[in-house]
């Protein structure tokens, strides 16, 4: 084996090698702490792409999973209102039917028109006073009102026509200033017609309803598998495998310190060829 006085050329190759496993050691270190596979846009141009889109998709899946999760709300207040009035006007047609028999006289009737004026405000009430973030629902303002449910213009849900108005005028089932002494068989069941009509136009509305539901239900459970999909593949692109960094980190470690012996005996050959030029 030769010995010569320069080392320059297996010096500067092994301190090449060394340098660049310390790289490699640095890059691992700043994945493992930053929980990033790309810490720079040279890591991975193409991935950085596309993290870049799918942060933007993921960020208005959220968005449009908020609106559905408020239009959920609001069409359970508004469902559950409606059920009221539902009940309310139920209550009124078992009175009516009532007074609808010859079996009562003037002070019974008056005793039921009592009830069923209190029945008849507490109806327009929940009218007035239903509201989802100061929205009325039950006035008959709301016949337009949408829901987006994605991000383009074809994805927005109207839900108005199930929104109606309850007022009890609306529906066609005020009263008016009868007594029990005027308010007659005839009438009664004349009225009974008009509250059979008004419920089944709750109905309709609470059918409507519920179909609305249904469709957020499963728009919500859609957009729910897809934020999972696109979440994934985010992941399977950017974020930093802990195993493997953790095992490239050991062994760089390793190409360190072997270089670094090894580079420590290359720069000593010059000494070895004067000591062997002394003992000569």
């Amino acid at each position: 084996m030769s010995i010569n006085l320069t080392s320059a050329m297996t010096s500067n190759y092994i301190l090449y090698n060394l340098n660049k496993s310390t790289d490699n050691y640095n890059k691992s270190m700043d994945r493992l702490t930053s929980g990033s596979k790309i810490t720079q846009v040279s890591d991975d141009p193409i991935g950085v792409s596309k993290v870049a889109k799918l942060s933007v998709q993921i960020s208005a899946n959220s968005v449009q999973k908020g609106n559905i999760a408020q239009g959920q709300d609001l069409l359970s207040l508004a469902e559950g209102n409606q059920d009221l009035v539902v009940s309310n006007l139920q209550r009124i047609r078992d009175l009516t039917m009532q007074a609808a028999s010859g079996t009562y006289d003037s002070l019974d009737k008056d005793a039921m028109l009592q009830e069923i004026n209190a029945r008849l405000t507490q109806i327009n009430t929940i009218a007035n006073t239903t509201q989802f973030n100061t929205i009325n629902l039950l006035d008959g303002s709301a016949s337009n009102l949408t829901i987006q449910m994605g991000a383009s213009s074809t994805a927005a849900l109207n839900v108005g026509s199930a929104l109606i108005d309850v007022h009890t005028a609306a529906l066609g089932v005020d009263i008016g200033a009868v007594t029990g002494a005027t308010w007659t068989q005839a009438n009664a069941q004349s009225y009974l017609s008009t509250l059979d009509t008004a419920l089944n136009t709750m109905t309709v509305a609470d059918s409507k309803l519920g179909g609305f539901m249904n469709r957020l239900d499963s728009a919500s459970s859609t957009l729910t598998s897809v934020a999972d999909s696109m979440t994934s593949n985010r992941s399977i692109i950017s974020d930093c495998d802990v195993a493997a960094e953790s095992a490239d980190i050991v062994r760089y470690q390793i190409i360190q310190q072997a270089s670094a012996s090894i580079l420590t005996q290359a720069n000593q050959v010059p000494s070895w060829a004067l000591n062997l030029l002394k003992s000569s």
